[in-house]
């Protein structure tokens, strides 16, 4: 179902990474090659990035079933579901070191509350690595002894 978003915080604007901008340009060339097959059937309606062959919404299961499960199963993932993408997306960023707030507000959570009740299980060993951030501190202003 297309609608509005879920909160104010769930409509943003994000930075992309380049490989995701040129797969995102090849995804448009070949819609436009199905437009133009699809001629007057085709549905302007919603403008879609990813669009079934007539221009209409995409349908979830068809998606499941037909694109991504195949593609898990030849990779030998398990239980892999289309928030699993969102999921390793902000643990990754974590591990990256990236900041809570700036994960939070690509995820378009509300708080960065919520980020850290779901994702914070993917930090362990941030106290160790902030004892050796301030021994780093400390051997760069000479006070270590």
């Amino acid at each position: 179902m297309i609608g509005e978003v879920n909160t104010k915080s769930s409509k943003r604007t994000i930075s992309l990474p380049d490989a995701t901008v040129q797969a995102l340009k090849h995804q448009r060339k070949q819609q436009l090659e199905e437009r133009l097959a699809a001629g007057d059937s085709w549905n302007n309606k919603h403008s879609l990035v990813f669009a079934n062959l007539s221009g209409g919404p995409l349908r979830r299961t068809n998606v499941l079933q037909r694109d991504l499960y195949p593609i898990c199963k030849k990779a030998v993932l398990e239980n892999v579901t289309l928030h699993t993408f969102r999921h390793t997306h902000a643990s990754l960023l974590t591990f990256e070191g990236i900041d809570i707030k700036t994960i939070s507000r690509r995820l378009g959570h509300a708080s960065i509350d919520i980020t850290l009740q779901t994702y914070a299980h993917i930090l362990p060993g941030q106290d160790e690595r902030a004892a050796d951030a301030m021994n780093e501190i400390m051997d760069q202003l000479g006070g270590r002894a």
